[in-house]
C-alpha cells in the first residue's frame, strides 16, 4: 500500500461524524448510511496501526446498547429444553454470554483516550434479573460474569474518585452486581467513565439514569448533613439530622459535560420524575427530553428542598407525563431561560377518572418565559383549563402547536387572533372541531388593509374527526383563501392516541405494541464488530 501522511488521512477522517440524531430517532435500527460508515470505519482499523489509530476514535464517538426484553438473551441455550430440566441441570450445560455492553467497557477501561471520544450514548430497555421470576433467577445468579472482565470492572469502580462517599450497603451492592453482569450496574459504570459525553438517553422502566447513578451524584453534589443530635426513642437510639449544607456548587465528577437528556420509562405508577430532579441541575445540561414519567409526591421537590439552578435550561420536552398543574408551575418558575416548551400529556391521565386542574398560575409561570421562548408546543385535552391561554407578550415565539380548546375557552369562536403574538411564523392547532372555521377566518382578516401577522407562512389544523363532510368543504374554502395571501393551509386527521378512547384500548395490544421497540443483542449482530 502507498504510504499517505496523516494529514492526509486525517483529512479523510474529519468526513466520518456518528449519526446526529442517535439519541432522538424513535427506533433503534441502524440507518443504511451509519451502518454504511461503520463498517468502512471498521475495515480501515483493520488495514494498518497507523490508520487503526487516526480511525479508531471516530468509530468510539456513539454507542447504542440495544433494547432487550429479557435478560434471557445472555444464556446461550445449549439444551433446547432447559427450562423444563432446571433442577436437573448442572452449570456446565449453560454458557455465559458477554454482551456488546461489555465489550465496549473493556475497551474503554484499556483505552481511556478511546472513553474521552464518546459523545453521544443510548441505553436501550432492559430488564434487571430482579424482574425474572424465580426459577429463571436462580440460574441467572449462578452464570456470573467471567471472572477476569468481572475483576476489571471491580477495580475500575473501586479506583473512581467519590466512590467511597456512598453508603457502605450501596458499594456493595453495586459491586455485587458488576461480579453478576447486571446490565444496570455496568450502565452505571460506563457513564461514570465517559468524561465527554454530550449526550444521552437512557429507557429504563423506572424512568431514571440507574440507583447507582443516582446515589452516586448524591453523594458528590447533592445536600449532605453538617450535624447531627443522637436522640433515643422506642428503647433505641437513632441520629436526628439537624442541619444541611447543599453542595451542589461543587463542580460534578461524573457526566460534567452533558448537554442533553432523555429519560424514558414505559411503565407508568414506576417512572418517576423526582427521581430526576437532581440531575437536571448539572450546570452543563441545556435539554430535556422526559417521557412517560410521573408525579410521585404531592411537593416535586424532595425534602428538605435543593438549591435547584435550572437557568441553564434552554429546552424542556414532557410527553406522555402524569403531573400535577402544582409541579407544572414549579418546573416553569425555575426553567426562567427556555427557548422550546413542549408539554403533551397524551391522556396520561384518565379523563374518566382523573382531571388535573391547570390553572392561572401555570400561566403566569408561563409569562415569565415571553422574552426567550421561542417554540411552544401544548397539548393537555384531559386537564381543566380556565382562563383562555394569553401569548400575546411573547414577542419571540416562532412556533406555536397548540389544543384548539386553550384558545377558545372563554373568548369566543372569532377571537382566538386576540391571544396570539405577532411574530408567529408557524401556527398548528390540535383537536379542532367546527369552532376553528369563524377563528381562521377572523386571522385572516387582519391581513387586510395591514398583517397583524406579517411572518405567518403556515398554518396547519389536525381534525378531531375526519367527517363531516361539511368540515371538508369548509376547510377547502379556507385554503383557498390562505392561497390568496400566500399562506400554506393544510389539515389532516388527528392521531388516535390523542383521543380520550385511547384509554380503553385493550392491554394485550398495548403490549404487542411496546413489545416492537425491544430488539436484542442477536438481532443487531451485525453492529457487534
Amino acid at each position: 500500500m502507498v504510504y499517505l501522511p496523516n494529514e492526509i488521512w486525517l483529512k479523510v477522517a474529519g468526513y466520518f461524524y456518528p449519526p446526529l440524531d442517535l439519541c432522538t430517532r424513535e427506533s433503534e435500527t441502524v440507518k443504511e448510511h451509519d451502518r454504511v460508515v461503520q463498517r468502512t470505519l471498521i475495515s480501515l482499523c483493520l488495514v494498518s496501526k497507523q490508520l487503526r489509530a487516526i480511525f479508531q476514535p471516530r468509530l468510539s464517538g456513539s454507542f447504542t446498547k440495544y433494547s432487550r426484553s429479557n435478560a434471557r438473551n445472555l444464556l446461550l441455550e445449549s439444551d433446547s429444553e432447559w427450562r423444563h430440566k432446571y433442577y436437573q441441570c448442572s452449570e456446565q450445560n449453560f454458557i455465559r454470554k458477554t454482551t456488546r455492553l461489555e465489550y465496549f467497557l473493556r475497551t474503554l477501561i484499556e483505552r481511556p483516550d478511546l472513553a474521552v471520544m464518546v459523545e453521544q450514548l443510548r441505553i436501550g430497555w432492559f430488564v434487571e434479573d430482579s424482574a425474572l421470576e424465580g426459577k429463571i433467577q436462580k440460574l441467572y445468579e449462578r452464570l456470573s460474569l467471567h471472572g477476569t472482565l468481572a475483576s476489571t470492572f471491580v477495580d475500575t469502580l473501586r479506583t473512581f474518585q467519590g466512590f467511597e462517599r456512598m453508603s457502605i450497603e450501596t458499594r456493595r451492592s453495586w459491586l455485587k452486581d458488576l461480579r453478576s453482569g447486571e446490565e444496570q450496574a455496568e450502565v452505571a459504570l460506563l457513564l461514570v467513565i465517559l468524561p465527554s459525553l454530550r449526550f444521552l438517553r437512557i429507557e429504563s422502566r423506572r424512568g431514571d439514569l440507574t440507583k447507582y447513578v443516582r446515589e452516586l451524584h448524591d453523594a458528590l453534589v447533592g445536600p449532605r448533613p453538617t450535624s447531627w443530635t443522637i436522640v433515643s426513642g422506642e428503647g433505641m437510639l437513632r441520629k436526628r439530622r439537624d442541619s444541611i449544607q447543599s453542595q451542589s456548587q461543587l463542580p460534578p465528577q461524573i457526566l460534567k459535560a452533558l448537554e442533553s437528556l432523555n429519560v424514558w420509562s414505559n411503565c407508568h405508577g414506576e417512572g418517576s420524575l423526582e427521581r430526576c430532579v437532581d440531575l437536571l441541575s448539572l450546570p452543563s445540561l441545556t435539554s430535556i427530553d422526559a417521557r412517560g414519567l410521573e408525579q410521585w409526591h404531592k411537593e416535586l421537590w424532595p425534602w428538605p428542598k435543593p438549591n435547584i439552578d435550572l437557568t441553564s435550561l434552554q429546552n424542556l420536552t414532557l410527553v406522555h407525563c402524569r403531573l400535577s398543574g402544582s409541579a407544572i408551575t414549579d418546573l416553569l418558575t425555575k426553567c426562567t431561560g427556555l427557548r422550546s416548551l413542549t408539554l403533551n400529556s397524551q391522556f396520561a391521565f384518565n379523563p374518566e377518572e382523573e382531571a388535573p386542574f391547570l390553572g392561572t398560575t401555570v400561566y403566569t409561570a408561563l409569562q415569565n418565559l415571553a422574552g426567550t421562548l421561542e417554540r411552544l408546543t401544548m397539548m393537555v385535552p384531559e386537564y381543566i383549563t380556565d382562563p383562555d391561554l394569553d401569548l400575546t407578550s411573547f414577542k419571540n415565539l416562532r412556533h406555536l402547536e397548540v389544543d384548539q380548546h386553550l384558545l377558545l375557552y372563554n373568548q369566543g369562536q372569532a377571537n382566538m387572533h386576540k391571544n396570539l403574538p405577532t411574530s408567529i411564523q408557524q401556527l398548528v392547532v390540535r383537536r379542532t372541531s367546527m369552532l376553528i372555521k369563524p377563528s381562521l377566518e377572523a386571522i385572516f382578516n387582519t391581513f387586510e388593509p395591514t398583517p397583524d401577522f406579517p411572518n405567518l407562512a403556515a398554518l396547519k389544523l389536525f381534525t378531531l374527526y375526519e367527517g363531516p363532510d361539511k368540515l371538508e368543504e369548509d376547510l377547502i374554502g379556507l385554503r383557498i383563501r390562505a392561497q390568496q395571501l400566500s399562506v400554506g393551509f393544510e389539515w389532516e386527521g388527528e392521531p388516535g392516541h390523542n383521543y380520550s378512547e385511547f384509554w380503553h384500548v385493550d392491554s394485550d395490544s398495548e403490549e404487542d405494541l411496546a413489545s416492537e421497540h425491544f430488539h436484542s443483542d442477536e438481532e443487531n449482530s451485525d453492529d457487534d464488530d
